[in-house]
């Protein structure tokens, strides 16, 4: 190798990446000593609890005028309801939401954490499931053509109804008795049908889902 090689091998050594890109930009830093930053936890943290403030408030406001308006309609003649609802000046489908949330047993609390355009949804399904009073609804859950639970479901009043399930292929596993808001029966049969292929339902006396009920010792009450 020549002198001159030497020469230049020693002047490449000796270049630094500054020299050929140029002086690198300073990198930001997040400055976590500035007063902001814990004025703005304090300002996200007030800011959550009013939203959770105020749609609570506003599903209990809903609730309330849902249970007077299945009131007033009860009040009313034959013919009577769309013009007092219409007097009212209150939206025909806001009057429907409010009084579907009702009938279906929610809580504001629920309604707020749901949110309502779901708990609309699980209303809808749940009243759409109930029988007419002193019937039943009897579902067989299938896989691969086999029975693998039974399911009934039946009004107890006006603001519950009685569920009893069984899964006849798991130890005759139990979803104890007890009174449910309508609203989840819907919820609870949608999780119980989302792990099976389908669903059979039929209308069936009464006495049929409370003998079911009996057989299984899951007998109850609302309390």
């Amino acid at each position: 190798m020549s002198p001159q090689d030497d020469g230049g091998a020693e002047v490449m050594n000796n270049i630094t990446l500054s020299d050929i890109i140029g002086p690198l930009p300073e990198m930001a830093t997040i400055n976590t000593t500035s007063n902001r930053l814990p004025e703005l936890q304090a300002l996200v943290l007030a800011a959550h609890h009013d939203a959770q403030r105020h749609t609570i408030a506003a599903a209990e406001k809903a609730l309330s005028a849902g249970e007077m308006l299945v009131e007033a309609k009860g009040l009313c003649h034959h013919g009577q309801w769309g013009a007092w609802l219409k007097a009212t000046g209150l939206p025909e489908r806001s009057a429907q939401r409010y009084m579907l949330l009702h009938r279906a047993g929610f809580k504001s609390a629920t309604v707020a954490d749901l949110g309502f355009a779901l708990a609309e949804n699980y209303a809808t399904t749940a009243l759409k499931m109930l029988p007419p009073a002193g019937r039943a609804i009897a579902a067989a859950n299938e896989r691969e053509g086999q029975t693998v639970a039974l399911t009934y479901w039946w009004r107890e009043g006006s603001e519950w109804a009685g569920y009893a399930h069984v899964n006849i292929h798991e130890n005759f596993g139990i979803v104890p008795y007890r009174p449910m808001r309508p609203w989840l029966v819907a919820k609870v049969h949608e999780e119980i049908a989302a792990e099976i292929e389908t669903s059979r339902r039929r209308e069936v006396p009464l006495q049929e889902a409370l003998d079911f009920r009996r057989q299984f010792n899951i007998a109850g009450g609302c309390q």
